[in-house]
């Protein structure tokens, strides 16, 4: 089955709602992969491209996302699929982005480093001459081998065969060295992510798998795919020049991190430039201002993954962010909801749809408001499935919306809330 979905363009900052700047433009972006980029041992499909699409929205004037990450696909089967199903999507007006990742399935199947090579750039040179502005090509990282030294694919079978001389660890390598050795004159795609420099997925063969990060051998926990998202949100923001700049901060670091809470510190700009305060982000959201080189986060959910960062602010108002801080909190996490989308607006109606855990052990809270800060809840609704229509409302009106995931049994903690905004028509 194929997965698709669109994320529809809006502005979040955490319980606060603004329309975002113009940053960049409008953008689409479109992600296709296999397993990873569905983000296989995650309870909520296509969780990787989702959170990064739900992060970096704020840095767009507009952004619209496609996902297609599909179980089990090879390169074979996205080229196949490519003329109506990817080739289709650039639109005119948009810096039209397509990020893709395929090399374990068709590798796994027989193929050899070089043939793959060659095939990738045929793909991806067929994606650029469609309208794709930007390409970016992920490349994994190396299996990984319990603690007993035995490799283990999601159904406990052992794999340990892939390091066989010449088998698939060995063409696995040869296709990574030829992505990272090509220059970028000679292929078609704009950026490459090596994943095999990430912190804890990556890293030399033959390795111990860490359990925080891994599932298996090769498909990762959400803190695995938070991972990825750093990288690939570094990867997009450099190459659309919104990298740090030497006036951000520095040196992040979280301490005292338990449940709900931690501190956050950094290093001020290393050039005299003037700040006039310091903003802090968590998920790209704003989440409070200081003047000192510290801050203690307050109010966070029970082991959630956050993506934190910090913006010096000079005399003219501009923001220099500083680069992202993976962390999370301890305890026992509800996954949060992502890609929260309206459809069927009317001057008195709107369908409310996201992506999210579904089960019988989860319900979704809504909550609908008029005021940015909910200050005052105008309705609410109590629900186990991940879409829901509301009506009685006025015409041509904003209304605040946010949705959390919750345990029925009470047994682990509410979710973070995922919050936007839609406005009836007249």
């Amino acid at each position: 089955m194929i997965f698709f979905q669109i994320l529809a363009a809006s502005g979040k900052l955490g319980g606060v709602i603004i329309t975002p700047p113009n940053q960049v433009g409008d953008v689409l972006m479109t992600f296709d992969g296999n397993s990873l980029t569905r983000s296989d041992g995650v309870a909520i499909s296509q969780y990787y491209p989702y959170r990064l699409g739900d992060y970096i929205e704020a840095d767009f004037n507009s952004l619209v996302l496609y996902s297609f990450g599909v179980g089990g696909q090879t390169l074979t089967d996205m080229q196949a699929d490519a003329a109506t199903q990817i080739y289709t999507k650039p639109q005119a007006g948009k810096i039209n982005i397509l990020v893709c990742w395929e090399d374990v399935n068709q590798i796994y199947e027989g193929e050899n480093g070089l043939n793959h090579f060659n095939n990738m750039k045929t793909y991806v040179q067929g994606a650029k001459d469609a309208g794709f502005n930007k390409v970016v090509l992920i490349t994994s990282y190396y299996f990984k081998k319990d603690a007993d030294g035995i490799f283990r694919n999601n159904s406990g079978t052992d794999v340990s065969n892939v390091e066989n001389a010449g088998g698939v660890s060995d063409r696995l390598e040869d296709y990574f060295n030829l992505v990272r050795d090509t220059p970028l004159v000679d292929v078609p795609w704009d950026a490459t992510v090596d994943l095999r420099n990430a912190p804890n997925i990556g890293g030399a063969r033959n390795e111990i798998k860490d359990n925080n990060y891994f599932v298996d051998f090769i498909h990762l926990t959400s803190l695995g795919y938070s991972t990825v998202e750093i990288e690939v949100l570094r990867t997009i923001k450099s190459m659309l020049g919104i990298a740090p700049t030497s006036y951000s901060p520095s040196t992040l670091a979280a301490t005292n991190i338990v449940n709900t809470s931690l501190d956050l510190s950094w290093q001020s700009p290393s050039t005299s430039y003037p700040v006039s305060e310091y903003r802090i982000y968590k998920d790209n959201r704003l989440f409070g201002t200081t003047n000192n080189l510290t801050i203690s986060l307050t109010e966070l959910t029970q082991g959630t993954n956050y993506l934190l960062n910090v913006a010096a602010v000079d005399a003219n108002g501009n923001e220099h962010k500083s680069d992202i801080l993976l962390i999370r909190t301890s305890g026992i996490s509800v996954l949060a909801p992502i890609n929260l989308t309206f459809s069927s607006i009317t001057s008195n109606s709107f369908l409310i749809s996201f992506n999210s855990v579904i089960g019988a052990n989860y319900r979704h809270y809504y909550e609908g408001s008029l005021q940015s800060d909910f200050s005052i809840i105008a309705w609410t609704y109590d629900a186990g499935g991940t879409s829901v229509t509301v009506g009685g409302r006025s015409s041509s009106t904003i209304y605040y919306v946010r949705v959390q995931t919750k345990a029925i049994d009470g047994s682990i903690a509410d979710s973070e809330w995922l919050t936007d905004q839609v406005k009836t028509t007249q």
